[in-house]
């Protein structure tokens, strides 16, 4: 009569078929708790390029450190920081969530946003100043290092 249960070669076996997997095991757990924090990288990524493409099409551009403002299809809109969101009025379109700090300013002509997340700060160029060509004036009086640009004059003359 046969005992109930396993043989120290089955044992064995098995341990080994075990221990084969387990690294591919926990890449795959590594993986699946990433995924939720590549979803915002994404989203925020897939956020400027729609900002840039944007900002290449709007005039009267004012940039100060806590927001920036343009005009697109006649319309006025504003970039701010409000409750760890950064969003686009008019409306409630946002670009960035979880963001604890974010500052817009002009350096090498370009306008960048740097944005504290995560404990790190991320520099982004949202669109080259020199784009901008016609009119571009620093207007450092009142302190707030305000740059504005009007494009507007620029397809007038080039027409």
């Amino acid at each position: 009569m046969r005992k109930r249960g396993f043989s120290k070669l089955e044992l064995v076996v098995s341990v080994y078929i075990f221990l084969l997997l387990l690294p591919l095991l926990l890449n795959i757990y590594k993986s699946i708790a990433s995924l939720d924090f590549y979803y915002y990288d994404v989203s925020g990524n897939m956020s400027i390029v729609q900002l840039r493409k944007i900002l290449l099409l709007s005039y009267d551009i004012e940039v100060n450190d806590n927001y920036l403002s343009f005009n697109y299809q006649d319309k006025d809109y504003e970039i701010y920081l409000t409750n760890g969101h950064l969003i686009m009025t008019p409306g409630t379109q946002i670009i960035y969530e979880d963001v604890l700090d974010a500052s817009f300013y002009i350096e090498n002509d370009c306008i960048y946003l740097e944005i504290l997340k995560d404990e790190k700060y991320e520099k982004i160029c949202l669109a080259k100043a020199d784009s901008f060509s016609i009119d571009t004036f620093l207007d450092g009086d009142d302190g707030s290092d305000e740059l504005s640009f009007d494009v507007s004059k620029s397809f007038e003359d080039s027409e």
